[in-house]
């Protein structure tokens, strides 16, 4: 229930406060849930129609009332983040999640989930906005056949032109964090793809929000396994989502990652 889901939300957040003489910091915590098209987690809560039927309305300022709303419900049962909006250009129609698209014209998909993260992040300062996620970067919806989590196989210039166009509306609205996709580009995987997420998402278009890794994709990396990942923190991701299905896999991590900036194989810069 909504009380339920409160009341529990508050004790993780009173428990990640406490201290206990440096082995504990104080940090607080954040809650995030995939408010993909109003809080399905929720019962009771305001479900809207999925990206496709709202890429049909072709409405920005209904996006933008969508955000609010869902923005608002989020807030009242203490979530901060939503993993949303979608804004994948769907190239071929084969693709699984092609009903999870606005649009295949990625100038209409920037327009419509600019003003949904306008909708969302609004009013952060009186505590009734949330952070927005657009995912994912990139190229997710171009894999070759259509194919879910695939190569994307294309040039630079039609990579930027086509499937990054969501990206900047996102960027306009000012997201606070992305999410790399599954798929790979040219062969390589998006979540070690340095070139794309620190020189082009970082650096060119000056993006300073958070990278989030998508559900244990960091295993997917050659060089990583599910409890070690310097690559993809040299790459540019700033958090990592990963699974306590089999153990608790995130101290594990942790420890490995402590261990590798002391040996400097996880730069200072990063």
């Amino acid at each position: 229930t909504p009380d339920f889901f409160l009341k529990t939300k508050r004790q993780y957040y009173m428990n990640s406060m406490k201290t206990n003489k440096g082995k504990r910091l104080g940090i607080p915590s954040i809650t995030a849930v995939d408010a993909v098209h109003g809080l399905g987690t929720i019962p009771e809560a305001t479900m809207f129609p999925h990206n496709i039927g709202l890429g049909c309305a072709n409405d920005p300022d209904l996006m933008r009332r969508i955000g609010r709303v869902t923005a608002l419900e989020m807030s009242a049962v203490g979530v901060e983040w939503t993993l949303a909006p979608m804004t994948a250009v769907p190239a071929d129609y084969r693709w699984g999640r092609t009903y999870e698209s606005f649009s295949e014209n990625g100038t209409v998909t920037a327009a419509l989930v600019e003003a949904y993260v306008n909708g969302l992040q609004e009013s952060m300062a009186n505590g009734t906005g949330v952070a927005a996620m657009c995912k994912h970067f990139l190229g997710d919806g171009a894999t070759l056949g259509g194919v879910v989590d695939g190569d994307a196989e294309m040039g630079e210039e039609e990579l930027i032109r086509d499937h990054n166009a969501p990206f900047i509306g996102c960027l306009r609205a000012k997201m606070m964090s992305t999410m790399p996709s599954f798929n790979d580009v040219n062969g390589i995987e998006m979540h070690q793809h340095k070139h794309y997420l620190s020189e082009i998402l970082k650096g060119h278009y000056g993006f300073d929000g958070v990278i989030m890794g998508d559900w244990n994709a960091h295993s997917h990396i050659p060089s990583c396994t599910s409890v070690s990942c310097s690559q993809g923190i040299n790459a540019g991701i700033d958090m990592f989502l990963i699974s306590t299905s089999g153990g608790e896999h995130f101290t594990i991590f942790i420890k490995n990652t402590i261990a590798a900036v002391k040996n400097g194989t996880v730069t200072q810069a990063r």
